[in-house]
């Protein structure tokens, strides 16, 4: 994204070098980082896997990636706010986004639990979903989950009892 590159090179000082490249094939060495950010990426690639590869290749031994992804089992998809539409196949997702958002393709790529599971299984996870539904102020994340609520209530539920229907999860992905 080149603009927000410039965003980023004119806000967050010299102290960090920003790199427009292609995620799934960079000119980096093999082992070159000890950590790497993947939030909320994989569905938005052509190739999810050559990315995971690529971040795998990517990461010195023992470093880490923080993964963040969004179920393809989700009510409301997060992209469009349209309901199941990341559920239906591609061609009623199209038809459904045209429908109702004029946009002629849906070209996110959602996968299942299972299929995340798969696409990272290279890695060590190491999961803190249910660790942020439980404590959402240890971790900065009471803007999504109010502490005490009717919703943490039914996140922790839904996390604790129906993992693989989970919304988002947050993985570390160790090498």
């Amino acid at each position: 994204d080149k603009e927000a590159i410039v965003y980023a090179e004119k806000n967050n000082g010299e102290n960090a070098k920003y790199v427009l490249q292609n995620g799934d094939e960079t000119n980096f060495p093999a082992d070159t980082f000890d950590v790497i950010t993947c939030t909320q990426i994989y569905e938005h690639v052509p190739d999810s896997k050559k990315l995971l590869d690529e971040i795998y290749r990517l990461l010195k031994p023992g470093g880490v990636c923080y993964f963040s992804a969004g179920n393809r089992i989700n009510i409301m998809e997060p992209h469009h706010k349209l309901p199941f539409l990341s559920i239906l196949p591609k061609s009623l997702a199209n038809y459904y986004l045209y429908l109702f958002r004029g946009k002629r393709y849906y070209y996110e790529n959602h996968l299942t639990y299972f299929g995340l599971k798969k696409l990272v299984k290279k890695f060590h996870i190491i999961d803190y979903t249910l660790k942020i539904v439980q404590d959402p102020l240890k971790y900065e994340a009471e803007d999504m989950i109010k502490p005490n609520s009717i919703t943490s209530y039914l996140a922790s539920l839904v996390a604790k009892n129906l993992y693989f229907l989970f919304p988002t999860y947050i993985w570390l992905l160790k090498k």
